[in-house]
Order: structure tokens, then C-alpha cells, then sequence
């Protein structure tokens, strides 16, 4: 039977993870292509053919598709070792056996959110803040490949205001305890929320941060950053600053704190002054190249005064 385009996607991301994953080891791919063995007649139910031996599990997601479209949606609610039952979430009255589906292991998200490239990360926002302010129920969870422990900023308007850990996982939202980062503001429902550190950065052994102050410096400025010795901050290591993708400087950490640590910038090599909001990206220890952002402006700088 022809596959339909949504189906060869799916099919193709199912791939693309199981090429991802070679390098580590053999790995069940997150996108199973399977099919329908048969619809109850009288019921919103589908027995498919893939099960527990393919790595399907209770709760994980599945789609139905015919020639043109989705035919259905639901969850499993039932595996063997080969195959497996869910429910529809509506009538499905299209589907029949032999119609192609997929399976979207939930077991896999989190290794897919591993790979994220540089500047992604998992992102909800927060559901319900008790009058604490200390805890929040956030929309990202195991679905979205969260792990309990896992690391959660919460920002408004782009500024980091809290900071927190996950306590507890459901199917669709996380219990997370929250601690202010500032004190002109406290989480509220609405507020984004974010796995931190992103994982690229975190794969790359750096921090992604953000400037919250930005104070004057006869030797050169000085920016506090989100950050703490136990996220990897030390004296010296070094802070490269951007702004709406575009390279303003480097600072040195000069004092760490708990929740919050400052970095001097330094002024030789950096273009322009630094603001709040700036993005802060901590290198790996032992520092690492300048970003090429700074060499382009040096070389600017350069040729500015007639030197080759």
C-alpha cells in the first residue's frame, strides 16, 4: 500500500535517530513504523503489529494513517511481546487492518532532546504556582523527554527569574521547586520554563547563562550571570557575550556565588559594552578559541589601521 507523505516523515525521523544513536550502540529507533492487524468494529480500538519486543510501552502515542491524511490518533493501553492495543481518541471510522502506523516511543524522547542542536532546548511554561512561590507545575514532562533531577530556568521577557529542579514526572506536566533570582520578581503561571542547561551546551561541557547587571569597572565591567560552582563556574573561566546573535565580548569569572556569579569583561577584546539580557555563554575549562565573532572583529580592527 502506498505510504502517505506524513507517514514517510515519521518513517524518516525513526531513522535519522537510529543513525544518531550508531556511534553509542545499537538503539530501538523513537518512530516505529508498524501497521493495523485489526479494528474492533463495535469499539475506538486498534490492535497494532509492533510490541514490547520493538520497544512499544504503555502510554506511548500512535498514529493511523490512510493515502492522504491521519486516520487516527491514541494511546497504547495494552502490549505483548509482539504486538499491541490502543484506544483512538475518536471514532477512527477510516482505519482498517493493514493501514500503516507509528508508533512514537516516549522512552526515546529523552534521548532525542540529547541531541537537540546549539540554541534548542525543551521549553513549556508554567502551569500552577502555589503561594510559596517555591514550587511550580510546568506543561514539560516525560513526554517531552524531561528526566527527574533534570535542571529548569524560568524566565519572563526573556530574563531569568527562578531557577529549580524536577521533583516529580507526570504523562504531560513536572513538579519542579523553584528559587528567585531576582528580587523585583517571582514565578507566576505563564512564566516560560526551559531544561537548563541547553543540551548542546551541556554536550559541550559549557553553560548557556544570561546577564542579569551589568556594573562599571575602572579595569572593565562587571556582569552577574546565572550560574553557581556547582554548574561548573570557577575563578578565570571565561564568559563569551552575545546579543540577538551578534558577538559584544568576553569576561573572566571573578567571584562565585550561590545563585549568582560575576565575571570582570574584558576590555581588549571586547567590541562593545554589555547590557542585561545579553546571552552568557560559558566556555568549556581551559577556555577554548574565542568564538569567530571576535576574530572577524579583530580582523576588522586590522585592517581599519592598514596592517595586513
Amino acid at each position: 500500500m502506498p505510504r502517505s507523505l506524513i507517514t514517510t516523515v515519521l518513517i524518516a525521523l525513526a531513522t535519522i535517530g537510529g543513525n544518531a544513536q550508531a556511534a553509542r550502540g545499537p538503539a530501538l529507533p523513537p518512530v516505529l513504523a508498524t501497521t493495523v492487524l485489526e479494528r474492533a468494529a463495535d469499539q475506538a480500538i486498534v490492535a497494532l503489529a509492533a510490541g514490547r519486543d520493538a520497544g512499544v510501552a504503555l502510554d506511548d502515542k500512535f498514529w493511523v494513517f490512510d493515502d492522504a491524511s491521519i486516520a487516527g490518533t491514541g494511546t497504547i493501553y495494552f502490549v505483548t511481546p509482539t504486538q499491541s492495543v490502543g484506544r483512538l481518541d475518536d471514532s477512527g471510522g477510516r482505519i482498517t487492518a493493514g493501514q500503516p502506523a507509528a508508533v512514537l516511543r516516549e522512552a526515546a524522547l529523552s534521548e532525542l532532546r540529547d541531541q537537540l542542536g546549539p540554541g534548542v532546548t525543551v521549553r513549556g511554561r508554567l502551569l500552577r504556582v502555589p503561594p510559596g512561590r517555591r514550587t511550580a507545575w510546568i506543561s514539560i514532562a516525560r513526554q517531552a523527554g524531561l528526566r527527574q533531577g533534570d535542571q529548569i530556568l524560568v524566565r519572563r521577557s526573556g530574563i531569568p527569574i527562578a531557577r529549580g529542579g524536577v521533583e516529580i514526572l507526570q504523562g504531560n506536566a513536572a513538579l519542579a521547586t523553584l528559587r528567585p533570582l531576582v528580587g523585583n520578581a517571582l514565578p507566576e503561571p505563564g512564566d516560560s520554563a526551559e531544561l537548563w542547561p541547553a543540551p548542546a551546551a551541556h554536550r559541550q561541557a559549557r553553560l548557556n547563562s544570561s546577564v542579569l547587571k551589568v556594573e562599571p569597572g575602572d579595569e572593565g565591567s562587571i556582569v552577574t550571570i546565572v550560574g553557581t560552582a556547582a554548574d561548573g563556574l570557577e575563578d578565570g573561566r571565561l564568559v563569551d557575550l552575545y546579543r540577538r546573535g551578534k558577538y559584544v565580548g568576553v569576561a573572566s569569572v571573578v567571584a562565585v556565588s550561590d545563585p549568582l556569579s560575576d565575571a570582570r569583561v574584558i576590555q581588549a577584546a571586547s567590541p562593545e559594552t554589555p547590557e542585561v539580557g545579553d546571552v552568557a555563554m560559558v566556555r568549556a575549562r581551559g577556555g577554548g578559541p574565542a568564538p569567530l565573532g571576535s576574530h572577524f572583529s579583530r580582523r576588522r580592527e586590522l585592517l581599519l589601521a592598514g596592517r595586513r
